[in-house]
């Protein structure tokens, strides 16, 4: 019984183990991170689609709610240097 009392490569065990365990935590903060993302892509998206919902009542057609979004944002576009063009689908 000499084997079970030879303590030489338990640090190669341990090491593996260690490595085995912090790869898992790198996966699992991969895939926690790829869901929040997700989330606030679907999120952006319903907003979005609220906001044309919402625009839509007033204007009664997405082109004339386009148009006056535009023109509303046009202070904004110019100091960011984008050209006064419209950006409405036309």
């Amino acid at each position: 019984m000499k084997f079970f009392r030879d303590e030489r490569g338990q640090a190669t065990i341990l090491v593996g183990m260690c490595i085995a365990s912090l790869c898992g935590m790198a996966a699992l903060s991969v895939d926690v991170g790829m869901l929040f993302r997700t989330k606030r892509i679907l999120q952006n998206a319903a907003d979005a689609g609220a906001i044309a919902a919402s625009m839509e009542k007033p204007y009664n057609d997405y082109v004339a709610a386009a148009n006056a979004a535009a023109d509303r944002s046009l202070p904004y576009r110019q100091d960011d240097g984008i050209p006064a063009g419209r950006t409405s689908p036309r």
